[in-house]
């Protein structure tokens, strides 16, 4: 599978082509038009781990539009904040929780901008992983408890939580629909997230 345009290591700036393909985290770059330029194989492994392929394969290919994976306001937020990198040289660094079925784990992500701005860099790197507490909520969980009038359960897009369909404050966690999700789940974010990960999050000075 094609997992570079031609020409990419010599859009790098200060930064090996060879470092990025050994590196164990998972790095992606893209083109000045917000299109996929580049995955690492550390990309690849991280989405076997965590039961994301074939599907991650089959869409996201080199080419893609990559603001089109990310829904909702959310969209605007890394627009914005891959753009500035481009337009100003300026490295943006930004925390991001992605959790598994058993492990709580948060994400460094630092975007670079690449020879002459012609891309962004992006590499994660764990920074805290920890077993979870105990399900939250009803045990067993009932999906009618979560079903909205159009029959969609939420989940956080971050945290993973589950939001009640009647105190919709209420968000649990629930590592079994993790491992194996009902039907037709929809994705948002919980308060708490926003707040945290993007209403109050500025952007960090270049080093």
């Amino acid at each position: 599978m094609q997992r570079y345009v031609q020409g990419f290591p010599a859009m790098l700036s200060g930064i090996d082509f060879e470092t990025l393909e050994s590196d164990p985290q998972s790095i992606y770059a893209l083109s000045d038009q917000l299109k996929l330029i580049y995955l690492n194989p550390a990309w690849f492994r991280f989405a076997r781990e965590n039961s994301g392929e074939p599907s991650i394969s089959g869409t996201y290919r080199i080419g893609y539009d990559f603001p089109e994976a990310i829904s909702g306001n959310l969209r605007a937020f890394f627009v914005e904040r891959f753009q500035n990198v481009l337009e100003t040289g300026v490295v943006w660094e930004h925390d991001y929780e992605c959790s598994s079925p058993e492990l709580f784990r948060v994400y460094h992500e630092t975007a670079y901008p690449m020879h002459n701005r012609r891309g962004v860099l992006v590499m994660s790197s764990l920074v805290v992983e920890a077993e979870h507490a105990p399900a939250d909520g009803p045990s067993p969980l009932s999906e009618s408890l979560y079903r909205n009038a159009i029959g969609l359960i939420t989940q956080c897009g971050y945290c993973r939580r589950f939001q009640r369909e009647k105190e919709g404050d209420v968000w649990d966690w629930n590592p079994e629909w993790i491992r194996h999700p009902p039907a037709r789940v929809s994705h948002s974010l919980c308060a708490i997230c926003f707040d945290y990960y993007f209403k109050h999050h500025e952007t960090a000075p270049g080093r």
